[in-house]
């Protein structure tokens, strides 16, 4: 029972030297690929979140120019309605 307790204490002791390890030293090289990789997922994340509102710009502007069109075709019935009734009275 103590062994296996030791066992994993040695474990968890290595696990955290290698972790700091790995802190301490990690090469420039290593450093900077790393921040070009975190740079272009951030880019890459803020071109979907601009193609996502383009793609809602886009749509919020079909439905108003579907609404525009639709009050656009009722006042050109209703200009007909009332040139008819202009007709039918002269």
């Amino acid at each position: 029972m103590n062994d296996k307790v030791s066992y994993i204490q040695q474990k968890i002791l290595l696990y955290q030297i290698q972790r700091i390890y790995r802190k301490l030293f990690i090469s420039p090289e290593l450093k900077h690929l790393n921040y070009l990789v975190n740079k272009n997922n951030i880019m890459n994340n803020e071109w979907k979140l601009q193609q996502k509102r383009m793609r809602r710009f886009n749509e919020n502007r079909k439905i108003i120019n579907l609404k525009k069109s639709k009050y656009q075709s009722y006042q050109e019935q209703e200009e007909l309605k009332v040139k008819n009734l202009e007709i039918l009275v002269v």
